[in-house]
């Protein structure tokens, strides 16, 4: 069966909650927190967080509309640049900031053309 990568590149800060002795993860772009007993307990539970809501919008057929809700639009071909940043959170309760790439597998249930072409 054909993959397809598809990679969203976020940004995410982190905190320390004295009150509740854990580190707070956030991602500003989805609104969604996670936390860990360490900084990157948290980094990871976040990005993991944020995986598994774009896996539920893409399972719900909701994705494109939780995106738009957001403020996200398409970029034009040839409008971004590795140093360009699209979004920039200002983030005063955070210390850290961090940026990752949350990847999502699809799998086509559909053979691809070459596939096709092998079985004749």
């Amino acid at each position: 069966m054909p993959v397809m990568n598809v990679e969203f590149r976020l940004q995410f800060a982190t905190r320390r909650d004295d009150e509740a002795q854990v580190f707070v993860g956030f991602c500003p772009a989805l609104g969604v927190y996670s936390q860990g007993r360490t900084r990157e307990q948290a980094e990871n539970a976040v990005v993991d967080a944020v995986q598994l809501v774009i896996i539920s919008c893409y399972e719900r057929d909701i994705l494109h509309s939780v995106l738009r809700n957001k403020g996200m639009t398409k970029a034009e071909p040839g409008t971004i640049t590795e140093e360009h940043q699209y979004i920039r959170f200002e983030i005063a309760d955070f210390d850290q900031t961090f940026e990752r790439s949350v990847p999502v597998n699809l799998l086509s249930s559909q053979l691809s053309e070459a596939e096709l072409c092998l079985q004749h």
